[in-house]
């Protein structure tokens, strides 16, 4: 979603005066100040999205009960948090936090708060405030003390390894003995017996590092023929060096842990044609990863690379290539290796130039570069001749390389969230049948420059979306000018509007019919907003009252 398409519906929410607010995936990095005149909101919902920072004018919101800002890049909260003294659920997951935020010690109306997938070490004795706390969700961290919530006289559940934690655990993590797991909805000891070490692999089980120090060592005997190593979702913050005598393993699967650094001993395993570490904290790889020449598929998104591990470009038979939600800005020159590659996602990393060693891998069929900062693409992009999917949502590209027009295997592009004014040299990719712009999956008559669509279209579109962003895309004057738009009423500063000879799709058959439309203007931003209202509306004061007891949103077609 771009910043003016965010303006946009901030507005029409503060002129309904909205209570509720979901803006879930719109890939938002930033929210304006106007977010802050909303406040009438109970609830705002602003999920996976790529925020880092929320603005002050937040704190204007002293209505809210419910936030939820899971799966963003947050790494600290403004203090003007503080003063939604009203929230009673407050979500935060999956966030960048190191430091528990003081700000939400003020909060002493929340009754839930998750914190889980952040990266925090200590809980605050400010946290004491929180005395109407009923529920807190903590997995995920690297918290060392757990004691403190003893002083929280409501607090029920406690989330903390992905289990329901009982309150005499509510203490030193130092002081847990062995590793627990749930059993039968209580928790327990986990016998690790020399004889069934079989029971450790496979299974969800919640364990500390030093147990599996404690079982690696005989590992090698035990795991002598097999082949597949899972310790996926373990909260495991390092792996012993003893991983190494593994030799025999050809996949292991470590993601979604709490890695920082892998052993040089990994370089071992010369048999592995499987890794994943997704999802963890590793910001470098060990030089011996060079070793793992027979390496087909390397996942490494989700953690904190600034640059791509050189490393990489030795493993030649690399077939499939993850590395994003990193912090990447370039690639190595070894990339130039890297010819077998079927499969590279480099999503939602920083990329601002774009990547040069597109031309050596010709055998590429999935490419993802959205979610970056790219301004344009390599001119070589042409090179790819076997791309069938190519994703660059999310970028800043305002044109396309002529290459382009040489990918004649592509069948899907999603060009979502660009600033693109031209799509005609689309029309030479013959088996591309839709493309992701605008929102909207696009047919090729619209693979054009975006000025030349035409009014007339709106008489035999049938899709409701389309209709809408034809008319946001063409403009009121247009609209009214080539359709022959014929005025019904005016009120204020609303005017009624009709326009004859729409197609729709209804019961199997095209029918026509007449639409109505409400044309108005904001007072606070002088927007122009228009508005489709029953086709029975004749008054334009009647319409704006049907308007304002309660349009669906997906009613709106705005131009400004």
């Amino acid at each position: 979603m771009t910043p003016a398409e965010l303006e946009l519906i901030i507005d029409r929410a503060i002129q309904s005066r909205s209570t509720h607010l979901d803006l879930y995936q719109k890939y938002i990095t930033s929210l304006p100040g106007s977010i802050g005149n909303l406040t009438d909101l109970v609830s705002l919902r602003l999920v996976d999205n790529r925020l880092t920072t929320l603005p002050d004018s937040i704190g204007n919101l002293t209505n809210l009960r419910e936030l939820r800002l899971y799966k963003n890049q947050l790494r600290n909260l403004p203090d003007s948090i503080a003063n939604l003294q009203h929230l009673t659920w407050l979500s935060l997951s999956l966030n960048r936090l190191t430091v528990f935020p003081e700000s939400i010690t003020e909060l002493t109306n929340l009754t839930g708060l998750l914190l889980n997938g952040n990266q925090m070490v200590a809980l605050p004795r400010s946290i004491t405030k929180l005395t109407n706390l009923t529920y807190l969700d903590i997995t995920g961290n690297s918290l060392m003390d757990l004691s403190v919530l003893h002083s929280l006289p409501n607090l029920k559940t406690v989330k903390f390894w992905g289990i329901s934690l009982p309150r005499k655990y509510w203490i030193e993590i130092r002081l847990l003995p062995y590793a627990l797991r749930l059993v039968d909805s209580e928790i327990v000891k986990l016998e690790i017996k020399n004889d069934n070490l079989n029971d450790l692999v496979g299974k969800s089980i919640i364990k500390l590092p030093r147990d599996l120090q404690k079982c690696l060592p005989m590992a090698s005997n035990k795991f002598s023929l097999k082949s597949h190593l899972h310790l996926s979702k373990n909260n495991l913050t390092f792996i012993p060096f003893d991983i190494g005598k593994l030799t025999q393993l050809t996949c292991i699967e470590l993601s979604k842990n709490k890695l920082t650094s892998l052993p040089a001993s990994i370089g071992n395993l010369t048999n592995l044609i499987h890794l994943d570490l997704r999802g963890n904290q590793l910001t470098f790889l060990p030089s011996s990863i060079d070793n793992l020449s027979n390496l087909t598929h390397l996942y490494l998104g989700g953690n904190l690379f600034d640059s791509v591990p050189d490393a990489i470009g030795e493993m030649s038979k690399l077939t499939h290539l993850h590395l994003n939600s990193n912090s990447l800005t370039s690639l190595p020159d070894s990339f130039d290796k890297l010819s077998g590659l079927l499969e590279l996602n480099l999503s939602s990393n920083n990329l601002s130039s774009p990547p040069l060693h597109l031309d050596t891998l010709t055998k590429l069929k999935r490419l993802d570069l959205s979610h970056n900062k790219l301004t344009e693409l390599p001119s070589n992009i042409g090179n790819s001749i076997e791309l069938v999917s190519l994703n660059l949502s999310g970028n800043q590209l305002t044109s396309l390389p002529n290459s382009i027009k040489l990918l004649r295997e592509l069948t899907s592009l999603d060009l979502l969230g660009n600033p693109l004014t031209d799509l005609s040299i689309l029309q030479h990719l013959p088996k591309l049948q839709s493309i992701h712009f605008l929102g909207l999956y696009l047919p090729r008559r619209y693979w054009t420059k975006l000025n030349k669509w035409k009014a007339e279209w709106l008489r035999d579109e049938t899709n409701a979306e389309l209709r809408q962003r034809l008319i946001q895309q063409i403009g009121y004057e247009r609209i009214c000018q080539e359709l022959n738009a014929s005025h019904l009423d005016s009120w204020r500063e609303y005017t009624l509007l009709k326009i004859d000879g729409i197609k729709r799709w209804r019961r199997n058959r095209d029918i026509y019919e007449s639409i109505v439309l409400l044309k108005m203007t904001c007072p606070s931003t002088g927007h122009i907003h228009v508005l489709r209202v029953p086709p029975e509306m004749t008054s334009a004061e009647a319409a704006i009252t049907w308007v304002n007891h309660g349009i669906h949103p997906d009613k709106f077609m705005i131009q400004t």
